[in-house]
This record gives structure tokens, sequence and C-alpha cells, in this order.
């Protein structure tokens, strides 16, 4: 047996595709991973550092910024980080923005500011032209208390490990009667857990099984410490669950990133061993759906998210989306029926957002690119 199955062989999770879900990993010890919001030099340089603690897809943070101002400034997709394998539609971008506004929006109120956020000001975006700014931010001095989220923006964290109670019916109606804007798009789902099982691991054996989808990922592993902290972005062991003597053994003896080994049947076999340990160990699963699918329901749900994850992280909860089953290429598209047949999607309603929900070790926190590289 050659060093690389013996650590495949050792039960750890490898390159987990759930990389390919919409939101990469944050956690505990990545504060100086991140541009401190309190220490930016402008107000719009403050908000953006806030937004940037927002989850994303893949963790591309595909993110620009036109500051017009010392507290003004439009907010762009940034096309070259944009995923079209798995992401066609830039369905999940458009969301990733929204999760960015939220965030901004809450976090900022911390520093005594408050955002005026317009979305589209120059028309609507649509997945075949990402020119025009998603939103134009005012940073205003806050004339009322911080929002009751403030303080957790930073600590936010998508969690893949398994989770050891879900999230409990009267917790979900709790948070709902907080933030009713979420009332009519928000779904606590704790029944029909055998097929929500197996629609999860379908979609995400589908995806890991096409290349293209696959070699997306692979693009933006970031296969050791070095390459993590010389990009700050990207998917990555630590942001998997990977930690300790195994993270250490996979990224120094074994080349993650060689097409030899991402593609090869072990690391499957390996990930999704590990992927089931924590989807079985669910018990309550979010869903967030809208009735249209437009770039204005698809940067609303973002924001819906991240204020529905910031929210549950109060009771210690957090989430993982499994965004395979709802992406938008031929490979998945069964396990996409067969969620919306589950949950009783109906006429032009989507299913914006669909994610396991429960009490977890805190996680790892990844890192964010520098703002001056964020800035048109």
């Amino acid at each position: 047996m050659n060093r690389r199955d013996f650590i495949l062989g050792s039960g750890v999770t490898v390159l987990s595709v759930s990389a390919i879900d919409l939101f990469a990993i944050s956690g505990t010890d990545g504060k100086s991973r991140r541009p401190d919001p309190a220490a930016q030099a402008t107000p719009a340089l403050k908000a953006i550092a806030c937004g940037l603690h927002a989850p994303n897809p893949h963790n591309t943070q595909a993110w620009k910024f036109q500051v017009l101002t010392k507290t003004k400034f439009l907010f762009f997709i940034d096309e070259t980080r944009i995923l079209p394998m798995t992401d066609p539609t830039t369905r999940q971008v458009h969301i990733g923005c929204g999760a960015f506004l939220e965030a901004l929006a809450i976090g900022v109120t911390s520093l005594g500011l408050t955002a005026k956020i317009s979305l589209f000001p120059e028309g609507m975006t649509s997945g075949k032209d990402l020119s025009l700014p998603i939103a134009v931010v005012e940073i205003e001095k806050l004339q009322d208390k911080p929002h009751a989220l403030a303080d957790l923006i930073r600590e936010r964290s998508t969690s893949r490990l398994p989770y050891t109670r879900p999230w409990e019916r009267a917790e979900f109606e709790q948070t709902l009667a907080l933030y009713p804007r979420l009332k009519d798009q928000v779904r606590l789902i704790n029944t029909s857990l055998p097929a929500l099982y197996g629609i999860a691991k379908g979609a995400m054996e589908a995806e890991m099984r096409t290349r293209r989808t696959s070699e997306e990922s692979r693009i933006w592993f970031r296969a050791n410490p070095k390459e993590i902290a010389k990009h700050g972005d990207g998917i990555s062991l630590p942001g998997l669950g990977t930690t300790g003597a195994k993270r250490w053994l996979l990224e120094t003896f074994v080349d993650l990133k060689s097409h030899d080994e991402w593609f090869s049947e072990n690391t499957l076999a390996s990930v999704m061993q590990g992927f089931e340990k924590s989807l079985r160990s669910t018990r309550s699963f979010v869903a967030l759906v809208t009735e249209e699918n437009s770039p204005l329901d698809w940067v609303q749900s973002g924001r819906d998210y991240l204020l529905l994850q910031t929210a549950a992280l109060q009771r210690g909860i957090y989430f993982h989306p499994l965004s395979q089953a709802l992406q938008e290429f031929p490979e998945v598209a069964q396990f996409q029926s067969q969620l919306n047949d589950l949950l009783g999607i109906r006429d032009q309603q989507k299913i914006q957002m669909f994610a396991r929900a429960g009490l977890s070790e805190r996680p790892w926190k990844a890192h964010r690119r520098k703002i001056e590289n964020l800035i048109l």
C-alpha cells in the first residue's frame, strides 16, 4: 500500500465536493485572516470589510468595487471569478452578492454606521451580461442602536461537520418571529429524512463524477497553508473539516491537486464516506423558496440566507448548504426534480437555498482577499 492509499484509507474526508457547495467555510481562528473593518481608513472601506465575512460560492469572492467617495461605492460581480460549470446561470454568484450586502448592512452597525443600499441602479444584471453594478452603497452615521446580530457577523460560519442535535421547531419559529421578513420564504424540514439523504448524496456524487464540474473545484482548491495564505480565497482541507494530523499528512505527502489524485476512485470513496457521515447526522434541513427566479430574487435570497444563518447562530446552530441538488447543469437535474416534488414546489417557484441545519463544533474560518485587490 502506498502512502496515498494509506492516508485515504484512514477515513479522512479529502476533497469533499461539498466544496462545490454554494458557500465556503468559516470558523474560530480567522480574525487575522480577514481585513479588520475597524482598521480601514474610510467608511466605505469599513463597510466592504464587513461584507467580506459573507459566505460565497467556492470562496471565489467574485466581488469588486468602484469607490466613488469616502462614503459611497458601486458593487459589481467580478466576472473572472464566476463558476460557469457549476453555476452556469450565475444564480449562486448573485446569491453570494446578496449575502455580502446583508453582512455589510448588519456588520457596519457595530461601527456606528448604517448602509443605504440601492439594488441594480443601472438595470438588472443577467447571466450573460454582468457588467452592470449589483448595488450602489452609501454609508452614513448610525442614528439608532446596532443591529442585534452585528457582533455575530465576524463569527458567522458554515459547518460541514457532523451535527449533534437539530434546529428545533420552537427555536425556528422564534427566529421567524424576530425577523418576519423571512416568514414566507423559509421552511424547516424535519421529516422525509431518508429521501433527503438520498437526494443530497446522489447530487453530490453526480457532481463529483462530472469531469467539468469537478475540475472547476480542483482549480479553486488550495492544497496547503502556503497556497491558502497566498491566494486568500478558494476551498481547502481545513475548510472541509479535515484538521490535525490527518490534514498535515494529506497536505504534506499527497499531491491533492494533481489530476490523478483528484479524480481517483479512492478519493471519491473517501469523500462520500465523510459526506455521508455528516449528512446522516442531520435531523433538520432548511430551504429558502421564492415565487419567481430573477436576479433580484437571487440577490434577495442571499440577503435572507445570511440573516437566517446568523440568527440561527445565536442558538449555536450552523448551516451547511447542499447546493448540488439546486444547480443548473444536466447531470443533477433529476435530483433537483426529486427535491422539488418532495417540497411541493409549484409553477414558477424556485428553491434558492437548501441546507443542513444543526449544532456542531465551531469550524475553521477561511481566508479573505485583501481589500486593495478588490478595488477597481
